[in-house]
């Protein structure tokens, strides 16, 4: 006897269960998925990696949280592939945990979880959720940081203060862009009755105080170096246009939020496909208050919102990536805009619906970086398919064949060496681009004492030596044989890496 989706009944199951069992299979489907079939980490996630293995306060890029975890992760785990995918999935999961949550204080239990169950359409959070960085770990920072402010203006309880200025914290510790979060709990402070009140307690002064104190020393370091992350996010705004066309006051103006909203549209499609197997033209007595409404609503669009004006006002364009944290809440505003009563068929069609874009965007996703990898492109990214624990062999033990010392330093073209340094087993620490503003943390004087290994990609034939400034800087350094590697076993060479050894200063 055969088994059809429509014999099964699904509104019989326990939400709860179900709840678990879906976070366990997208855990499972994310984590194995590119474990299995990529050739090496993405790009940001070695450079994370190889930050975090430093310690610092902050980078040249982003605040030191996403960093910290990586290199805690992989420390722990020993390897820093599969410690990086669970990762990140883990903390993802752990967002929609607290969207669940949160979801139970104001729907009912089928709703609640389809509150979830949506956000399993936004590309951000299936296809794109393998990449750990920053963006990615700013959804459940920011989620519980909203489930908790929920709870404090709701009880009063300091607890929940306590908790909501500890995952403030975090989320500046993670990046910037937390302000448009913290617009929207002003909002939510100044437009609501519940808010109000709570200016009356000490609460969100203790919350406050929280915040900076966990957030102070990460200042007071970026403040001695400059604030090099609020400048690099600036570079990356002001990227939008080519000066030498000179576009107009309002195509410079309207057209970054124009891209950016069709982007987003793009990317919650998936998602108002999963709604409309919700829909139902009958309405039910919603449980939420019109308080909890006005909290989803705010906390749920002020961000996006705020971050369109930005772009409007200023010009600026904003990446896709920065929109990552903004749509955690989009699945449970469907389902208060809804109301609908979600009878056993309603609940059947969208169980099989969510069940197949759980299995087929992971299934196209893998199917394309299987296919790539034996069609490389000559554009796009170069480290793209990037054997990168195969160069890292090869490294490694070119270094040791020349100097008994274990290797501290890699120095060289970024992400070349972010993958190095995160692969090595010495941690060595990455010098990126041999500049002293991106490596902070460098001391070029105990690098020449320890020596190093230069790396640099070879694209053309003016590159297979070591470039000359750097050859005048260090000229001890000592070049060898350029190194080919390919995209998989016996296949043709696509990456040509030339390699240079810094000797050791022998006492």
């Amino acid at each position: 006897m055969s088994f059809t989706p429509r014999q099964f009944r699904w509104h019989e199951l326990n939400p709860q269960r179900l709840f678990y069992g879906i976070c366990l299979l997208h855990l499972l489907i994310w984590t194995l998925g590119p474990l299995l079939l990529r050739t090496g980490l993405p790009n940001d996630v070695a450079e994370g990696i190889a930050w975090g293995y430093q310690w610092q306060l902050g980078y040249n890029k982003h605040p030191p949280l996403a960093a910290w975890l990586l290199a805690l992760a992989t420390q722990l785990g020993g390897d820093p592939e599969w410690p990086a995918y669970l990762l990140a999935q883990l903390l993802l999961l752990s967002g929609f945990w607290a969207v669940w949550r949160l979801a139970g204080k104001m729907l009912p239990p089928w709703p609640a979880l389809a509150s979830v169950m949506l956000l399993e359409g936004v590309i951000f959070y299936n296809l794109k959720s393998t990449t750990f960085t920053p963006d990615t770990l700013q959804t459940p920072i920011w989620a519980f940081a909203t489930l908790f402010y929920y709870q404090a203006l709701t009880t009063h309880r300091r607890g929940y203060w306590w908790l909501v200025g500890l995952f403030s914290g975090l989320a500046v510790l993670t990046k910037y862009q937390v302000i448009v979060l913290f617009i929207a709990m002003l909002c939510v402070l100044l437009f609501t009755s519940r808010g109000r009140e709570s200016l009356k307690t000490t609460g969100p002064y203790q919350a406050i105080l929280i915040g900076l104190l966990i957030t102070a020393p990460h200042f007071y370091w970026s403040w001695q170096a400059g604030f090099p992350e609020i400048l690099y996010g600036l570079v990356n705004v002001n990227k939008a246009h080519d000066a030498s066309i000179q576009p107009s006051f309002l195509y410079r103006h309207l057209l970054p939020p124009l891209l950016n909203l069709k982007n987003v549209v793009a990317t919650l499609l998936p998602v108002f496909v999963l709604g409309a197997f919700l829909y139902s033209r009958e309405r039910v007595n919603t449980t939420a208050s019109k308080w909890q409404r006005d909290y989803v609503l705010l906390m749920g669009l002020t961000p996006y919102l705020f971050t369109l004006l930005a772009s409007l006002f200023t010009g600026g364009d904003f990446a896709a990536r920065w929109n990552i944290p903004d749509f955690y809440l989009v699945g449970l505003l469907i389902m208060l805009w809804l109301r609908s009563p979600l009878s056993a068929v309603q609940i059947r069609r969208f169980m099989v619906a969510f069940l197949t874009i759980l299995l087929l965007v992971p299934a196209v996703r893998f199917g394309y970086i299987r296919y790539r990898l034996y069609t490389p492109s000559r554009t796009g990214d170069y480290f793209r398919d990037f054997p990168a624990r195969e160069v890292t062999d090869q490294v490694q033990n070119l270094w040791r064949k020349h100097y008994s010392k274990p290797l501290r330093y890699v120095a060289g073209r970024h992400y070349l060496v972010a993958l190095v340094a995160a692969y090595a087993e010495s941690h060595p620490a990455a010098y990126f681009d041999w500049q002293p503003s991106q490596s902070a943390y460098i001391d070029e004087a105990a690098m020449r004492q320890a020596g190093a290994v230069f790396l640099w990609t070879v694209e053309s034939g003016e590159l297979d030596r070591l470039p000359v400034a750097i050859r005048k800087r260090f000229p001890n350094a000592k070049e060898l044989p350029v190194m080919q590697f390919s995209s998989y076993p016996g296949g043709p060479p696509r990456f040509r890496i030339g390699i240079a050894l810094l000797p050791p200063i022998v006492p």
